[in-house]
C-alpha cells in the first residue's frame, strides 16, 4: 500500500492553530519508523520520527501541538502604516525512500469557538472589541483582517470632524495574490488619522474603519484620563489587539533580600525587588467589553504602553479578581509586574521657569 496523508484541514481557507486537526499517515510499513518533516515558508523547521501502529500501519501527527511550537509569536509592534504576513505550512512523511507531502496550508496562531459558530473572515475584523470603541489622543490602535487568495483589500476611514463634515482617507491597500492567504494589519491610531490631508489641524470626533464587505468598526475619540493605561496582547484570533483600563492604579514593591553576617556585621548580598502594579478595568457594561478582557486574561503575550515615552513593556500578570455579570455594571482588577526586572526609569527634566518670589512656597 502506498504512503498517504489524510489531512482534514485541507478544505479550510486557513487554519488556526487551536482548531487544527490531527493528520494521519497511512500505508506504512511496520518494520521501520516514519520521518515527519514540517516546512514553514519553504524551510524545514521541525523533524521527528514516529513508530507506526503495529496492526493499523498508521501514524498520527499532532498538528495542533506542532503549529503552536513553530508559528511565529504575535509581535507587540503596531505597524506604522500596514503590515502583512503569511505562514505557509506543509508536512512531509518519509519512509523507505518514499516521500509524500500535504498541500500547503496557511496557518495562524490562535483559535476560537466563534470560528465555527458564525464568525466569517469576509465580514469581521479579528478583534473582540465592541463594534463601537472609545479611543484616546495618545492611544495605539490596530485592526487586522484575513485576505483570502485572489482577493485584494483596501481599508478606508471615514473621519467625522467637529465642523459637522466628514473626510474619507485610505489607510492601506493589500494587493491580490493567487497563491497566498494573508493576515493584514492596519494602524488605526488617531495620531495617524490626524496626519492625513483634510484632517490635519482639525478636531476629530470619531471615525469608521471599513473594508469591502467587512463590517465597519467605529472609534469614538474621548479625552485622556489621568490613570488610564493601554495594554497590547495577542488575542485568541491570532493577532495583536488593544484594551484600555480606566480605573485606579496602585503600586507596591515586594523584595526578597539575602544577607550574610560578616565579621559581626550584617551585609546585604542581593535584593530582588519586584514592583507590582494593581489596575482596575473600570466599569464594563457591554458583553463584548467583558469578552475582550477575558481574552486578555487568557493571553500568553501581554504588554503595557508607558504613556511618558510610548515604550512598550512586556508584563506578567500575577493575579486576577473578576466580577463580570452580564447586563450589570461590572469590572475586574488584576496585578502585574514587568517581565524584565530593569525598571527603565529615566528623568525627563526641562528648563526651569523663572523663580516666582511671590509664590515660591507653592512650588
Amino acid at each position: 500500500m502506498a504512503i498517504a496523508i489524510t489531512n482534514p484541514n485541507s478544505s479550510k481557507v486557513y487554519v488556526f492553530a487551536e482548531k487544527a486537526e490531527d493528520l494521519t499517515v497511512t500505508g506504512l510499513s511496520t518494520s521501520s519508523n516514519v520521518t515527519i518533516t514540517v516546512y514553514l515558508d519553504g524551510s524545514s523547521v521541525a523533524s521527528f520520527e514516529l513508530t507506526p501502529h503495529p496492526t493499523a500501519a498508521t501514524a498520527v501527527v499532532r498538528f495542533r501541538e506542532i503549529l503552536n511550537n513553530i508559528l511565529p509569536r504575535v509581535s507587540e509592534t503596531v505597524p506604522s502604516t500596514t503590515s502583512t504576513y503569511t505562514n505557509p505550512v506543509y508536512v512531509r512523511a518519509s519512509q523507505g525512500g518514499t516521500n509524500v507531502d500535504t498541500a500547503t496550508m496557511f496557518c495562524f496562531r490562535g483559535g476560537s469557538d466563534a470560528l465555527t459558530t458564525g464568525f466569517s473572515h469576509t465580514t469581521h475584523w479579528l478583534t473582540w472589541k465592541p463594534q463601537v470603541t472609545r479611543t484616546y489622543p495618545w492611544a495605539k490602535e490596530v485592526l487586522s483582517l484575513i485576505k483570502p487568495k485572489s482577493t485584494s483589500r483596501t481599508v478606508y476611514a471615514k473621519v467625522y470632524l467637529s465642523t459637522g463634515s466628514s473626510v474619507t482617507v485610505t489607510l492601506g491597500t493589500f494587493s491580490s495574490s493567487s497563491t497566498q492567504v494573508a493576515i493584514c494589519s492596519v494602524n488605526c491610531s488617531l495620531s495617524r488619522i490626524q496626519g492625513f490631508s483634510g484632517v490635519s489641524g482639525k478636531t476629530v470626533l470619531g471615525y469608521d474603519v471599513y473594508c469591502g464587505d467587512i463590517l465597519s468598526h467605529r472609534f469614538i475619540v474621548k479625552p485622556a484620563r489621568l490613570c488610564q493605561r493601554e495594554f497590547l496582547f495577542a488575542n485568541s484570533l491570532g493577532v495583536l489587539d488593544t484594551v484600555f483600563a480606566t480605573g485606579d492604579v496602585a503600586r507596591d514593591t515586594e523584595a526578597q533580600v539575602s544577607t550574610a553576617l560578616i565579621s559581626g556585621q550584617e551585609a546585604e548580598l542581593a535584593n530582588d525587588a519586584i514592583e507590582h502594579f494593581k489596575v482596575n478595568t473600570g466599569g464594563l457594561r457591554k458583553r463584548r467589553e467583558m469578552d475582550q478582557w477575558q481574552d486578555f486574561f487568557r493571553s500568553p503575550y501581554r504588554w503595557v504602553i508607558l504613556r511618558d515615552d510610548a515604550t512598550v513593556r512586556r508584563i506578567v500578570v500575577d493575579s486576577i479578581e473578576s466580577d463580570m455579570t452580564e447586563h450589570r455594571l461590572s469590572g475586574a482588577s488584576f496585578a502585574y509586574h514587568y517581565a524584565h526586572r530593569f525598571t527603565g526609569r529615566y528623568y525627563s527634566d526641562s528648563a526651569l521657569p523663572a523663580f516666582d518670589y511671590s509664590n515660591y512656597e507653592n512650588d
